[in-house]
């Protein structure tokens, strides 16, 4: 009995060592190996790893990829091509998805600290006014966002549309607090994102 008591202990061992090992490879790829592809996508998309920190709270390495490989899928479409801005990944592709991702949470924090919000309802108008995303035309714009971005409606209802109303409703009255500076906001955000308390694991 005691035999078969420590055969259990030292599987039980034996399996944390090897999830423990296989989580630190998976850190290490995503973090200093830029591993970004399927593989790397469905993992990011179960475990709760974060690619940066933002004030304790996480930004997921899921949004992150999501973000990378939207850049990417414009960069390789036709729509790239027509205007000549077709070419590999890069870099500092993947620092300034990490760090409007970072931005995006700068404004939803200073949003909050200010009272401003944006409701579900002006982010539909703002759809349908400036992106004509109205009946099929909502079909037609899903479709390009799909091809052009990799985006559903929802991705881009979230990451652009919401965070661009929000920095629109910021902006004035932040540049009056601040001389009148219409770049105060942008400054801010700049600045707001290389504080101690923003964290990257992303090694660039």
């Amino acid at each position: 009995m005691r035999l078969k008591w420590i055969l259990i202990t030292l599987s039980a061992i034996a399996v944390i060592v090897v999830v423990s090992s296989l989580y630190l490879i998976t850190l290490w790829g995503a973090y200093s190996r830029h591993w970004e592809g399927p593989a790397m996508m469905t993992i990011a998309n179960v475990l709760p790893i974060p690619a940066a920190r933002f004030s304790g709270q996480p930004i997921r390495l899921s949004d992150y990829l999501r973000d990378v490989r939207s850049i990417e899928t414009f960069l390789s479409s036709e729509d790239a091509k027509q205007q000549g801005l077709a070419r590999p990944l890069t870099m500092e592709d993947r620092k300034q998805a990490l760090d409007r991702l970072l931005k995006e949470q700068a404004i939803e924090e200073l949003a909050y600290i200010r009272k401003v919000d944006v409701t579900p309802s002006e982010i539909d108008e703002a759809m349908a006014v400036e992106f004509n995303t109205e009946g099929a035309q909502e079909q037609d714009f899903e479709q390009f966002l799909q091809s052009t971005y990799g985006w559903s409606i929802e991705d881009f209802k979230q990451h652009v549309v919401r965070p661009a109303l929000l920095t629109r409703k910021l902006a004035a009255s932040y540049a009056v607090d601040h001389g009148n500076d219409p770049q105060a906001l942008e400054r801010y955000l700049e600045e707001r994102i290389t504080r101690p308390d923003v964290i990257r694991y992303i090694r660039f």
